[in-house]
């Protein structure tokens, strides 16, 4: 262990949730970048539309399968050597599928960057549980979740760009070398936590642990407490009793769900339904990505905010929530009412940044609701939120396919995700983030 100073803080974890949110930025900017890229593939290898449909939900089926293998190995080897080797994994994938001259082979790389990734926010929450104090993990949270939507846009934009300069293939490549790059700094200058880093003295140990503000009736209180008292086995069985972890992993399926709906079929709701045009359509749709990831931020800083001003921890990771997806809910159901595309989609903008604001009360509750096992915890969450994001775009694909042939309203589109968003509002307002899942014992 390094010699603690009383030299004033050093602020190192400030340094730590940047390197978590280049990782989220990065790891999002390889799961979508295939997207933007993807017509050219299909022209390059001869994928037809049906066979590339398969290739995108390819990295979903990794992604779904190996939540909970990923948070136990978390857990099991801390988040230094758990990130670190999950990003080297994630570049060699995506060097894989730029130098895939076959379906098959970019398919099976897919699969294999959904595998690679599936620890990456289950551990992301563990390292924020042992660097950040319980009245800061809103924030924390927030610039995780906030960057994760960033790392979306980011594919988006640069990959266009890079794509006429490079080609597809050496654009992949491109992105692969920096993750690599990621995984072995992150590798070298990280550490579990905060008493093991070298850069870390007395007193910024002291502003991690959160050490003015807990007493000595609260030992569990400490971010970096490791003591289990549960097995894995144990941990999860009490998970799958606990009435707040199915309602944490009710909202996280709505969020998700809703959250879907705009990375698959709200360019075309707006082409169809609004009459728009195909660039029209792309370009209203970065308007609600764009507001979530302001509404992350400012999500974050309201739960730390509440809670330090009222002590209350419901207040702060479920009521503010609830609020906010029952608002989205709202302002998605107003703009059935107007005919302006534009003005349509500002309002549902408007609604996803109050959806922002509730994302980040899920990682602070996972937290609380499972404390040691927060790793397998938010795994669990994690892949009740893919179960949903795996099932909208079926669900709303036959919709579309009534619609399509003149059956029903295509504001129906819009009733839908206002339904869901209200459902994700009804998860938040039950859950009681007092009650753990888990109780650990010294």
């Amino acid at each position: 262990m390094p010699k603690l100073t009383t030299e004033g803080p050093t602020r190192v974890r400030f340094v730590v949730l940047a390197a978590l949110a280049a990782g989220a930025i990065l790891s999002y900017l390889l799961r979508v970048c295939i997207s933007p890229a993807g017509t050219t593939i299909q022209g390059d290898i001869g994928i037809s539309d049906v066979a590339m449909g398969d290739v995108y939900s390819a990295f979903f089926l990794g992604y779904f399968w190996f939540q909970i293998p990923a948070g136990l190995v978390g857990n099991r080897f801390g988040a230094r050597i758990s990130l670190a080797v999950m990003g080297l994994l994630w570049a060699f994938a995506t060097v894989v599928s730029a130098r895939s001259h076959s379906t098959a082979l970019l398919y099976w790389s897919r699969v294999a960057l959904g595998v690679a990734q599936a620890g990456l926010f289950p551990v992301t929450i563990m390292a924020i549980r042992d660097w950040y104090p319980r009245e800061r993990h809103g924030f924390a949270s927030s610039v995780i979740t906030a960057c994760m939507s960033a790392g979306a846009v980011l594919a988006s934009a640069l990959t266009t760009r890079l794509l006429g300069v490079f080609g597809w293939r050496e654009t992949f490549l491109i992105y692969g070398l920096i993750g690599a790059a990621w995984a072995l700094w992150f590798l070298a200058w990280f550490r579990d936590t905060p008493d093991r880093h070298p850069a870390v003295n007395a007193l910024e140990l002291d502003l991690i642990r959160g050490s003015k503000l807990l007493t000595a009736t609260d030992p569990e209180s400490s971010p970096i407490k490791k003591t289990p008292g549960l097995s894995i086995g144990q941990a999860m069985f009490a998970m799958l009793g606990s009435a707040g972890m199915w309602a944490l992993c009710t909202q996280a399926f709505f969020q998700a769900f809703g959250y879907a709906i705009f990375t698959t079929w709200f360019p075309a709701y707006l082409e169809k339904g609004r009459g728009v045009s195909v660039k029209a359509a792309g370009d209203l749709t970065t308007l609600p990505l764009f507001t979530i990831v302001i509404g992350s931020l400012v999500g974050g800083y309201l739960i730390d905010l509440i809670l330090k001003k009222t002590g209350s921890r419901w207040l702060s990771r479920s009521g503010l929530p609830a609020a906010g997806m029952a608002l989205c809910a709202s302002l998605a159901f107003a703009a059935t009412l107007i005919t302006s595309p534009l003005f349509a989609v500002s309002l549902i903008a408007i609604g996803m940044f109050f959806a922002g604001i509730a994302m980040p009360g899920k990682w602070a509750c996972s937290i609380d609701l499972t404390g040691a096992h927060s790793a397998t915890g938010f795994a669990v969450m994690n892949m009740a939120g893919n179960i949903g994001a795996w099932v909208c775009p079926k669900v709303v694909g036959q919709m579309f396919q009534g619609l399509d042939q003149g059956k029903g309203d295509w504001n129906s589109v819009l009733w839908l995700l206002a339904g869901i968003q209200m459902a994700a509002a009804i998860g938040c307002f039950v859950l009681n983030p007092n009650k753990p899942a888990i109780r650990t014992h010294a």
